[in-house]
């Protein structure tokens, strides 16, 4: 096993020509090492926390994990960019790549060759992270459902934890953007209600973090 190998967690939902063509993507402008683990999550809970928690309980396999939306392409070397600047960074918790739609502007409008950065916060839908992190920082907090999960660990690994947030801008993915939710889901779901929970939840945690954001 090479100890570098990168776990990749992709939860298919509703958007088969979406996740055909991020899987196509993947498939082809990966050259770093990796193991995929394709999910169908289409009648599975909306409770992506407790999803992820229980993925990375049940594949403990590797150091390097990443969970990335099916509602991506991903680009020539984006593992290998992602997994440099983990490797050049010991206190690398996470790495995100810049993108052109997500929920942190701090990783859109950016320059490839602006170099490393580091972040109080990330889009949670593309991220690499090395186990050691989510060991020190806790599982993702069940409170919240489909939303927030991700954006109230990664404060919670900055406030609590010596990792750190880092932006790689040579790697971009692009991104749909809740790609499932506005174009097929079938209403069985509240979707706007959970994301305000989610946001209410997240500045009460932001709050009690003290997070600089």
């Amino acid at each position: 096993m090479n100890d570098n190998t990168v776990e990749i967690f992709f939860l298919k939902y509703k958007s088969p020509d979406l996740e055909a063509r991020c899987l196509d993507s993947i498939l082809h402008h990966t050259n770093w090492p990796y193991h995929l683990h394709i999910v169908d999550n289409r009648d599975g809970p909306k409770n992506m926390a407790s999803v992820w928690n229980n993925l990375i309980q049940q594949h403990g396999h590797y150091f390097y994990k990443m969970f990335i939306d099916s509602d991506t392409t991903v680009s020539q070397n984006w593992l290998s960019d992602l997994m440099e600047a983990m490797l050049a960074n010991p206190d690398a918790g996470v790495v995100v790549p810049r993108t052109d739609l997500c929920g942190e502007s701090r990783q859109m409008h950016v320059e490839a060759f602006s170099g490393l950065t580091t972040l109080p916060l990330a889009s949670g839908f593309c991220f690499l992270f090395h186990m050691s992190a989510y060991l020190d920082c806790g599982k993702f907090n069940s409170q919240f459902g489909f939303y927030g999960q991700d954006s109230e660990w990664f404060i919670r690994m900055v406030a609590k934890t010596c990792w750190k947030i880092y932006l790689q801008p040579k790697c971009f993915v692009h991104h749909e953007g809740s790609y499932s939710v506005r174009k097929t889901d079938n209403g069985d779901y509240d979707f706007d209600a959970d994301k305000e929970q989610a946001l209410r939840l997240f500045w009460e945690y932001a709050k009690e973090y003290g997070s600089e954001l």
